[in-house]
């Protein structure tokens, strides 16, 4: 009578028939959609199972996508600042129940000051998403430095009563990277280098992108804009996020 088939033997080859399956979906529909690029990545308990690229890293030069190339994680940068903030909260340097002003002195006396960071981590702080002016997430212009996010937080940034209901707010996330440098002494980005990139070795994963480095732009995918009215993408310029990068600026990799 042949072995019986272990729990964690069908559930082995159940990953890999569809990471197999997602793999030709997304080679498809990068296609089909005219996506210049796809990476993808799939962890099964600690081993990558699937680490697959599409497509172009530039559809200018026709550089084929690999899976090194770096990409803009955007929101997903939410997750590390909300560890580094847990993890002050877990070696007694801050509490979740804190009021924001009491740690960042810039925002005393002001709506956002009042709101506690347990708040703006689960955007219950009633906070505006983007500020009164947001042009710099079409390029307009540059993305805010602490000075100017801290205008942003300042003005106008209370656009609902504290827990009245969830509103997505990348201007509180920021925020929260302003408390970090505030309690630790370190920059944001230095300080999630080192207690948490690190670490947890994550060597593809910065916290923003300096487009004046030539290596770190070297190793991006090149970002391109909707399909314009001629049927073509559009190259985007690399740039740094500035004081938001603890809401939107990471870098990284689908396997990192």
């Amino acid at each position: 009578m042949s072995e019986p088939i272990s729990h964690d033997d069908r559930t082995r080859t159940a990953v890999s028939d569809a990471a197999r399956y997602v793999e030709q979906w997304l080679a498809l529909h990068q296609r089909l959609d005219r996506v210049p690029g796809v990476q993808l990545a799939i962890l099964h308990g600690d081993d990558v199972v699937a680490s697959h690229a599409f497509g172009a890293a530039d559809l200018t030069s026709g550089e084929p996508l690999t899976t090194d190339d770096r990409f803009r994680i955007a929101s997903h940068s939410k997750t590390f600042t909300a560890t580094a903030i847990h993890a002050l909260a877990e070696r007694g340097e801050l509490r979740l129940d804190d009021r924001v002003a009491s740690l960042v002195s810039d925002l005393d006396r002001t709506p956002i000051g009042e709101v506690t960071l347990r708040e703006l981590l689960g955007h219950g702080g009633g906070v505006v998403r983007d500020g009164w002016r947001a042009d710099h997430w079409q390029l307009s212009y540059a993305f805010p430095d602490t000075a100017r996010l801290v205008e942003l937080a300042s003005d106008r940034a209370d656009v609902l009563a504290r827990n009245d209901r969830f509103k997505y707010s990348n201007v509180g996330y920021s925020v929260l990277g302003l408390v970090v440098e505030a309690v630790t002494g370190e920059a944001y980005a230095a300080h999630v280098q080192r207690q948490l990139l690190d670490p947890l070795g994550l060597s593809a994963t910065t916290a923003d992108l300096d487009p004046q480095d030539s290596s770190a732009t070297a190793a991006m995918a090149t970002g391109h804009s909707a399909i314009a009215f001629g049927g073509e993408r559009i190259p985007i310029d690399h740039i740094a996020t500035g004081a938001m990068a603890p809401a939107t600026g990471f870098v990284s990799t689908a396997s990192d």
